[in-house]
């Protein structure tokens, strides 16, 4: 691996991994395409950087959608949650993924934590395509806040 365009070549094949939904051979190819990459950003005078490491980051996100795909949830997750953390705070396929995944570990704490995250990072627009996700965390949480509210009912009932 020497260049952007060497980069580019390998990322369409590990692409091709995941339209044939062959996710664990595109894991597979993520995972080394993204240690050449780290070895590539070693060299000082690298042509390129800021376009590689924008690559780096869809390389990463395409990782996490191929592990959540395979139900390797939390692996997911970890690189959803570096590409936000170190890479670009406004990527949103990020938050919803790590929203999802919260959810789907039963953290709505966390999955809501991410959704503030989300608005304030992330426009508008760009969130309401994500809607499918953040009607689902809206219902979790209205679930457990009327879970409470019948909890403190029958303790104040108890009480009495």
């Amino acid at each position: 691996m020497k260049s952007l365009n060497d980069i580019l070549n390998a990322k369409a094949e590990a692409n091709k991994f995941i339209s044939e939904k062959k996710y664990s051979q595109a894991e597979i190819s993520y995972k080394k395409l993204l240690n050449e990459i780290e070895n590539l950003l070693k060299d000082e005078n690298i042509e390129n950087k800021d376009e590689i490491i924008n690559q780096k980051k869809l390389i990463m996100s395409n990782l996490s959608f191929s592990l959540f795909k395979q139900y390797k949830v939390t692996e997911g997750m970890k690189y959803d949650r570096i590409i936000i953390k170190k890479l670009d705070k406004s990527f949103a396929k990020s938050y919803a993924r790590l929203i999802d995944g919260y959810l789907q570990c039963d953290k709505i704490k966390m999955a809501n934590y991410h959704y503030d995250l989300m608005k304030q990072y992330v426009d508008e627009e760009t969130i309401n395509k994500c809607s499918d996700i953040i009607n689902k965390l809206k219902e979790k949480v209205k679930k457990e806040d009327q879970s409470l509210d019948s909890i403190l009912m029958l303790k104040s009932l108890i009480q009495k």
